[in-house]
């Protein structure tokens, strides 16, 4: 019985050894598993039900270890795939969907989506204030995506400083019922940032997330 007891000390050790130094995986459990085996007491063998179990439990560990590596590899793809798609569509223009746009004294592409017609639209811009600096009567009424071209001047007629705005739409019908519309800035790409978060591209208006983009063409 002696000999049984130092057989199941052993055990115990490894059992501590292994959890008390990092998490367990599947080479420790399997470890732990063939210790138990060894060790066991010939005059009281391992329950065979309980080892099923443990044979159990090693093969589900294996499994989920096989499906996070699968997954990892699946992120990994999809990551590459995205920065390639990111990179082509250097050169080209692009749509997104977006309610803030930079402003550097030139004109930009403003656009609005709306889900039907409309009365009325009107565009308005916001300084980085809040403040509504200029507020832009929009002809395009029917329902899909429009744009305007427009000179970055004020209400007041003067051209606005560079810098970060942001872009609201006031749709209406006919009866000056509020409609939904979605802001849109066209811009061409010129680079792509690439961080842990995602594919950013920088355009003439401003930086914009890969995932904003709706519509891409060739110039």
């Amino acid at each position: 019985m002696t000999t049984v007891a130092a057989t199941s000390s052993t055990s115990s050790s490894l059992t501590s050894s292994i959890t008390g130094s990092k998490e367990m995986g599947k080479e420790d459990f399997l470890q732990l598993l063939v210790a138990q085996l060894q060790n066991q007491d010939p005059l009281n063998p391992q329950d065979p039900t309980e080892f099923t179990a443990q044979l159990a439990q090693y093969s589900s560990l294996e499994q989920l270890f096989t499906v996070n590596q699968n997954l990892e590899q699946m992120a990994s793809g999809s990551a590459e795939m995205e920065r390639v798609a990111a990179l082509s569509m250097i050169g080209r223009e692009v749509v997104t969907e977006s309610s803030t746009f930079s402003l550097d004294g030139k004109p930009v592409e403003l656009g609005y989506r709306l889900g039907q017609a409309a009365a009325d639209v009107r565009l308005q811009v916001l300084n980085s204030n809040g403040q509504m600096v200029a507020d832009l009567s929009a002809e395009e009424l029917s329902a899909g995506s429009h744009f305007l071209s427009w000179d970055g001047k004020g209400s007041d007629g003067q051209p606005l400083p560079a810098g970060q705005y942001s872009l609201t739409i006031k749709a209406s019908d006919s009866q000056q019922q509020a409609l939904s519309a979605r802001s849109l800035v066209k811009g061409t790409v010129d680079g792509v940032e690439m961080g842990s978060s995602g594919s950013v591209l920088t355009t003439n208006a401003g930086s914009f997330a890969l995932a904003k983009v709706i519509s891409v063409k060739d110039l």
